[in-house]
């Protein structure tokens, strides 16, 4: 099968470089970011930069739009699919509806939302509807969530906009760890790694995130205190008010 990625940003580097030299995967980038497709192709086998963007559709099984929302309808403008391409679309604020009048007339199309995590072969991947084989090609690189519906996609879109204020969040308790006489590189590793492990454990209790957070309490003990002092500020409210706002310009579009 050869997959060709229409538009060589983080994302497809990241989805590329999970997939690595994945047998029988032949994967064309576009040559947009010459930098990024020329180094994607040095560093492994399978992967060709394609010579314009048609070139790459031309040759392409199944072909990954990953443009910036902003500039899809003008990469789009002119170019021919195939009734039998598998679209995959890693496009924000373009939902189903105006997504099949770009492709036509491709009609096996879907919506998935890879992360940066995908580099490491980790991480969920929400993907709508779930075709099979798109299901099993992510499977490579994430886990796969299918969201039977868009209107279950969206919100489930709109929490991945909480991936730089998570980070934000480690630099701050970093920087307050630094302000109380701990080295930075310690700082750094042990909030990373300390929210790592919460998330770990999570997954692997079945997300049951308020007998987690019940149990990690006692009565009179620091982290009661913690979760007393933020719930009765507008720090979770806030980050509700945050995700809506996200929700309603993903569902506006």
């Amino acid at each position: 099968m050869t997959l060709g990625f229409l538009g060589t940003g983080a994302i497809t580097e990241a989805v590329v470089t999970g997939l690595g030299a994945a047998e029988a995967l032949d994967i064309l980038v576009s040559p947009r970011s010459v930098a990024r497709s020329r180094a994607l192709a040095a560093r492994f086998g399978n992967v060709r930069v394609a010579s314009d963007n048609q070139a790459l559709l031309d040759q392409s099984d199944t072909v990954v739009l990953a443009v910036r929302p902003q500039d899809i309808v003008a990469v789009l403008d002119g170019l021919r699919f195939r009734r039998e391409q598998t679209i995959i679309s890693f496009v924000a604020l373009l939902p189903m509806a105006r997504l099949k009048g770009l492709v036509t007339p491709a009609e096996r199309i879907c919506r998935a939302v890879p992360l940066p995590s995908a580099a490491l072969r980790i991480g969920p991947i929400a993907l709508s509807p779930a075709l099979p084989d798109v299901a099993a090609l992510l499977g490579r690189v994430g886990t796969v969530i299918a969201a039977p519906t868009e209107e279950m996609l969206e919100p489930l879109w709109s929490i991945t906009a909480l991936m730089a204020p998570f980070y934000e969040q480690l630099h701050q308790i970093a920087g307050w760890l630094t302000d109380n006489g701990v080295p930075i590189d310690v700082a750094a590793s042990y909030t990373s790694q300390l929210y790592a492990t919460w998330g770990r454990v999570a997954v692997e209790q079945t997300g049951d995130l308020p007998a987690l957070r019940d149990a990690s309490q006692t009565r009179g003990g620091l982290n009661e205190q913690a979760l007393r002092q933020l719930g009765g500020s507008d720090h979770y409210r806030s980050l509700r008010s945050a995700l809506d706002a996200i929700l309603r310009r993903l569902t506006a579009a």
